[in-house]
């Protein structure tokens, strides 16, 4: 394929009809009508087929209207946000970025002084996309920061964020709180005095349609360092108060709390994840509706740091602890699911509601 790139054009020649026009592509992949001459387009009028006017009407916009910026931690905000000449903060390009925007973050350490709130949403056909440069790993570290804030908080619709590693926040790790279709992938989370991951606002509808998926989970929950025996710690990946939410093949390890937990949730799903050595029950389903738990390992190396009460926890637990509103555990389905050295494979508790 040549990489000499064409736009078509479809235009209204006067007495004509509508024909097509070709005409170059600058590099920046906008169109360079200057460089067609007069005399070029009229050469290259046509009339258009009905598959090449779909074509154009279906893809042309798309491909035009799409843009990507660079961040790095060598950056200088004056610049333009080129791979030439990035930006250093990552919230510079949170405040440009349009819908089929890709952020490109290049490899290294961000250490940030306040956390990032990624609110500018995409669409259906064109979402955003926040990612590490390719072959490269961007690091987000909150342990400079001094609020009990997320590190990164998102409450986009339509919304990537992909092969990134976050670290030291003072609270959740990654907040997405009022978002839809929002896709977590092949992120790394670690050491967050709170969750690792936190997905959900007040109620179950605010926050739906939510894929976390080849995510790792791990050293999260900090504020249970001590190991406390009578509750009230958190989850490494939480799913509370939302609904459509899908954990999928997630390694989730050695977190002062529960690995996965779904509660006050509708219509949630885990399926294909490792969840091993947690505080707290590898995977808890609480107050939970017609959510689905399928294919996990489930399982305890028999490591002492993570035992609580002298004995490893337990694989799979549901639930109906008392909130200010229920949503009473229902139609839930656990299948073909392998769990080892657990204390207990299955544990329900009711916790006063029943």
């Amino acid at each position: 394929m040549s990489d000499k790139l064409t736009f078509l054009h479809i235009a209204h020649a006067a007495g004509m009809g509508y024909y097509v026009i070709e005409a170059p592509c600058a590099a920046h992949g906008m169109v360079d009508w200057p460089a067609a001459s007069e005399t070029d387009m009229k050469k290259n009028l046509r009339p258009p087929t009905s598959a090449l006017i779909a074509t154009v009407l279906i893809c042309g916009c798309g491909f035009v209207d799409a843009a990507q910026y660079y961040v790095s931690p060598t950056g200088n905000d004056g610049n333009p946000g080129t791979q030439a000449a990035p930006w250093a903060s990552i919230g510079k390009g949170v405040d440009i970025y349009n819908p089929g925007d890709t952020l490109y973050l290049r490899g290294g350490t961000y250490a940030l002084t306040s956390g990032i709130y990624f609110y500018r949403s995409g669409n259906a056909a064109s979402p955003i996309t926040i990612r590490s440069f390719p072959g490269e790993t961007a690091v987000i570290d909150g342990a400079a920061i001094g609020n009990t804030n997320s590190l990164v908080y998102i409450s986009a619709n339509y919304f990537v964020m992909q092969d990134l590693e976050i670290k030291n926040s003072k609270q959740n790790g990654i907040t997405v709180e009022g978002g839809t279709f929002v896709t977590l992938t092949n992120c790394k989370v670690h050491d967050s005095q709170d969750s690792g991951i936190y997905i959900g606002k007040n109620d179950l509808t605010s926050t739906h349609d939510i894929l976390v998926q080849n995510c790792t989970v791990y050293n999260n929950c900090h504020m249970n360092d001590a190991h406390t025996l009578n509750g009230g710690w958190p989850g490494a990946l939480v799913a509370g108060r939302a609904s459509g939410v899908t954990v999928k093949d997630c390694t989730i390890y050695k977190n002062n709390g529960e690995g996965i937990i779904f509660f006050l949730a509708d219509r949630c799903r885990a399926t294909g994840n490792t969840s091993h050595d947690n505080y707290g029950p590898n995977i808890y389903i609480d107050n939970a509706t017609n959510c689905v738990v399928e294919r996990n390992m489930v399982y305890s190396t028999l490591d002492p740091a993570y035992f609580r009460g002298g004995s490893q926890t337990c694989g799979i637990q549901f639930a109906n602890e008392p909130y200010n509103f229920q949503n009473p555990s229902n139609n839930i389905t656990i299948i073909n699911n392998v769990l080892v050295n657990n204390n207990y494979a299955f544990y329900y508790g009711s916790y006063g509601i029943g």
